[in-house]
């Protein structure tokens, strides 16, 4: 049986590790390290923690998918009660089963206790606020998780060294890093595949029958988190078949178990799928629809899809310096064709052509590739490179980036604990024109201000009767996106958020022509926003970024009618 060897070329910094196991101060250091990043990713996915929780003004949160999320797969019929049908399958299941523990545990224990909507003396551990702030405590145990297992994973297929700087890279991505802010599936996904590439990594040079069925249940666990999560299964895939000391016959036989306890994973982490194969399937099949012919204006005409998860998610997912150093260590990854690199890519590039392929482009779509990416980005780092002053010259390089990065997460967390635009324009619509007549482009949602707490409700329907129902103002809606019938009534002011209006604008939809036309001639604009700063540094807000990049950066125009 082959055994693993440890990839060289990381001479000099072995030697710096030998010194430092010698010596009880430094190894104090060695000790320390880890837990500083461990902090530092706990940190970052604390601080704005309760941005655009459910309150008085809203009942549900400013994420889209937070309320739907814990409509459909935590409450049962509206109760907060564990369940294993979930009735709601678009995802795995395996995150809502532990949002709904957590969230029993909470009500035994009341740990988290926030006031509902309509109730603001009352904190309770059930109320909506409460329950999407559990889910997204959970969702950072996950985040922290990860960047603790990336250091063990990285030590074993490279070196001590690789594992703490990748744990240290992906601990202050901002991708990794505001989505680890949200009650949603990606993150907790992002744990599970790292998991799996951690057990898959097990079979490199050997392949016991346990080994092979540890690594097949978690790549199935995987899945249950996030279907596409899947594709992990193909990095352990690839040793086993790269096993050519062993026939054929047995490699196939392995490949079969590993497919079969995948299988088991699955159903395990997503048993509902079994309970209710027909629900399963519908909404399995419609994620599949929805990938293939995209979500109207969204994302229409953004070109090729590889291209723009690449200029656009990744670029603004990693921040600029970040996915330059990327594109060398997927270059370097590409010469060294080591066996290490194989493995990852595996999964990384079918991964990559899945989400590239898809009509749907939303940045947090990179989360679950980012412990790949880190990986790749710290073994370039530290490489043993020819020539001490090249060597420096790269490693002062890297530390420079590093630190533009955690600017740059510490910049998208700033905003999160400063008033949301949303908030600011509600209160300057409310104080000013009161009573005055309302246009909207789109049916007010989560992106529009709460003029109506139901406004955030998951519901088109219901939004529209809050609207119409609402006494202080008269609402305009349009039956239709950019319905010219609006503009035609005149209203004293129109609300609107980029998050709704930036797509057709992009794509110049006809339909909006009149509305611009006339806002320049009729109306002035008053704009709310937040710009992603901290120590004074701005990172400004670049056009034509992913949709759900604006969720916590919406831009909100108040057009005001001139008098």
């Amino acid at each position: 049986m082959v055994q693993p060897s440890q990839p060289d070329d990381f001479s000099t910094v072995t030697d710096i590790v030998e010194v430092v196991e010698k010596s009880p101060q430094l190894l104090a250091i060695r000790f320390g390290i880890p837990s500083a990043i461990l902090v530092l990713a706990l940190f970052l996915r604390l601080w704005g923690i309760t941005w655009g929780l459910p309150n008085q003004q809203r009942v549900l949160s400013y994420h889209p998918d937070e309320g739907v999320n814990l409509v459909s797969g935590v409450l049962d019929e509206g109760q907060p009660r564990p369940h294993l049908d979930l009735k709601f399958y678009h995802y795995g299941a395996l995150y809502f089963y532990a949002w709904q523990g957590s969230v029993a545990i909470n009500r035994s224990y009341g740990a988290i206790k926030l006031p509902a909507t309509g109730q603001p003396d009352v904190n309770i551990p059930d109320s909506t606020a409460a329950m999407i702030l559990v889910g997204r405590l959970l969702t950072v145990l996950c985040g922290v998780l990860t960047v603790g297992f990336l250091m063990v994973l990285g030590q074993r297929m490279f070196h001590r060294n690789v594992g703490l700087l990748a744990a240290l890279i992906y601990a202050i991505i901002p991708a990794a890093v505001v989505n680890g802010h949200y009650a949603t599936v990606d993150v907790p996904a992002t744990l599970m595949i790292t998991l799996a590439l951690l057990a898959g990594y097990k079979l490199r040079g050997q392949s016991s029958i346990k080994s092979i069925v540890i690594a097949g249940i978690v790549c199935g666990l995987a899945s249950a988190a996030k279907y596409n999560a899947l594709l992990v299964v193909f990095a352990p895939a690839y040793l086993l078949l790269s096993q050519t000391e062993i026939k054929l016959s047995n490699r196939l036989r392995n490949l079969a178990v590993l497919g079969g306890f995948t299988l088991i994973g699955f159903i395990v982490g997503c048993f509902g799928a079994v309970l209710n194969f027909e629900s399963f399937k519908h909404d399995f099949l419609f994620e599949l629809t929805k990938s293939s012919q995209g979500m109207g204006l969204l994302f229409a005409d953004t070109g090729n899809g590889i291209l723009y998860t690449i200029t656009n998610s990744f670029r603004y997912g990693m921040g600029i310096p970040m996915f330059c150093l990327f594109g060398i260590a997927l270059v370097w990854a590409g010469i060294k064709k080591t066996p290490e690199d194989k493995f990852l890519l595996s999964y990384f590039v079918l991964y990559f052509l899945v989400i590239g392929f898809s009509k749907v482009h939303f940045l947090r779509y990179i989360v679950p590739l980012s412990p790949v990416a880190a990986i790749l980005i710290a073994r370039v780092i530290v490489y043993n490179w020819t020539g001490s002053t090249f060597t420096r010259a790269i490693r002062f390089g890297s530390v420079v980036v590093i630190g533009i990065t955690l600017l740059n997460s510490l910049a998208m967390d700033s905003v999160m604990t400063k008033p949301d635009p949303r908030d600011t324009a509600l209160e300057y619509v409310l104080q000013k024109y009161a009573g005055q007549s309302i246009g909207f482009v789109t049916t007010p949602w989560y992106y529009t201000p709460p003029i109506s707490p139901l406004f955030t409700a998951p519901s088109p329907g219901q939004r529209k009767q809050a609207a119409l129902e609402r006494q202080s103002n008269r609402m305009i809606l349009p039956e239709g996106e950019w319905d010219k019938a609006v503009l035609d009534q005149s209203p004293d002011i129109f609300v609107v958020s980029d998050i709704e209006s930036v797509d057709a604008l992009r794509i110049g939809l006809p339909a909006s022509a009149p509305f611009i036309k006339r806002w320049v001639a009729d109306y002035k604009a008053v704009t709310f926003e937040n710009m992603p700063e901290i120590w004074g540094v701005n990172f400004g807000k670049p056009g034509n970024l992913p949709n759900d990049w604006l969720y916590t950066i919406p831009t909100i125009t108040i057009y005001v009618r001139k008098i």
